[in-house]
């Protein structure tokens, strides 16, 4: 909301006197003209404009997301890699709309600090600055919108709903087949069993969360992810100004397990009663079987897993937009081609392709057995094609 206001000569009351005697008062100086209604108009969210002190906001700019780009181009029957050239160009287009952005905002709060930027999906700025100071941007022609960003919390408030999953297997005989879910959480925990892990505290333990270690990820389930924001990473303040600022690293391993609840709900194998990974068919389970498993499958179990950690070891985050732009190209290589055909690079020496059944077919690595691969997988070999 903007209030506008102005200094008017008072003038007498009906029926009182005048007093030509008193002094003429100083003429008063003209109120500072705001921003006009036209440039502010659904540009501001009520939230930036009602705060105090720093926050973090989201500033929205007038720039073209790469997926966008990508999918005019090909669209237009451009080629792939024209495709690719035309979502790099609208990268770097929002890059250097950003840096104007940027540059603006440190002009007016020298105390204004960038969070992250996003290209992908939505072309934006993330800052943690005084709300007065980035309302004042709105007049940019770079900038779009602005937007309080809301620190999210962990809850499983809503992971006890009933479905209806078990059936849909045995009527479809779908589980979830080329599909790719990115969980945007704390992590997930690819040494469970419910990944096809080891299952056990000591793989957990023996990681370096900071790094890869290739024999244990990725995995044919957990095939890629990002840490976005290190473990000690906290946006409430909580915990320290040190903890305000992300300290990346390539490894999603969590502190907690709320990702790696998610991440089972909705693609687990499933965990057998003496622990081990279920590799059956999930079309003949039937209640009595799945009330003898440990863990039941998810609702996708052959779906693909990408884990993009946006929480440290407590408290909230403002990354979560970071997450979703990046789960749109994880590779970064300008590719943001529908899943099923898009090829993601998931490590320095291991590529993942999608194949339409669903199987992740690996180079550089050993065949997997046939029990564990989704049914319909017609060759357990690597692919030879290029990923």
């Amino acid at each position: 909301m903007i209030v506008a206001t102005a200094l008017a000569a008072a003038t007498p009351a009906a029926g009182q006197p005048d007093h030509p005697q008193r002094p003429e008062l100083a003429q008063g100086v003209p109120a500072a003209e705001g921003l006009p209604p036209d440039v502010v108009e659904g540009r501001i969210s009520p939230r930036p404009d009602g705060a105090r002190g720093p926050v973090p906001i989201f500033i929205e700019l007038e720039r073209t997301a790469a997926v966008d780009a990508y999918s005019a181009a090909r669209q237009a029957g451009r080629s792939t890699s024209a495709a690719r050239g035309a979502a790099t160009a609208a990268k770097e287009a929002t890059s250097r709309a950003a840096d104007r952005v940027l540059r603006a905002l440190l002009t007016r709060d020298a105390g204004a600090e960038e969070l992250y930027r996003t290209v992908n999906a939505v072309p934006g700025l993330a800052v943690v600055a005084e709300p007065a100071r980035v309302r004042e941007l709105v007049a940019m022609p770079q900038v779009r919108s602005v937007s309080r960003i809301v620190p999210k919390t962990l809850t499983n408030s809503n992971a006890v709903q009933l479905s209806r999953t078990l059936a849909t297997w045995q009527q479809t005989g779908r589980f979830g087949d080329g599909l790719r879910i990115g969980i945007i959480d704390d992590g997930i925990d690819y040494t469970h069993a419910d990944f096809g892990g080891p299952g056990t505290p000591e793989a957990y333990d023996a990681i370096d969360r900071t790094r890869i270690d290739a024999s244990y990820f990725p995995t044919a389930k957990v095939v890629g992810g990002h840490d976005l924001a290190g473990d000690d990473y906290d946006a409430s303040g909580a915990s320290g100004p040190a903890a305000l600022t992300p300290q990346p690293d390539p490894n999603p391993l969590p502190c907690g397990d709320h990702g790696t609840h998610v991440a089972g709900t909705a693609a687990g194998f499933g965990v057998n009663a003496d622990g081990g990974t279920f590799r059956g068919d999930y079309g003949a389970l039937d209640g009595v079987a799945l009330n003898r498993m440990r863990i039941g499958p998810g609702t996708a179990p052959k779906a693909l897993l990408y884990a993009f950690k946006v929480f440290g070891c407590g408290g909230s985050t403002t990354l979560a937009g970071k997450a979703m732009d990046l789960a749109l190209d994880p590779n970064t290589d300008g590719d943001c081609a529908p899943p099923g055909r898009a090829r993601v690079r998931v490590s320095r020496t291991t590529r993942v392709r999608v194949s339409r059944c669903g199987c992740p077919c690996t180079r550089h690595r050993a065949p997997s057995p046939a029990s564990q691969r989704p049914a319909g997988c017609a060759s357990a070999e690597p692919t030879t094609r290029p990923c």
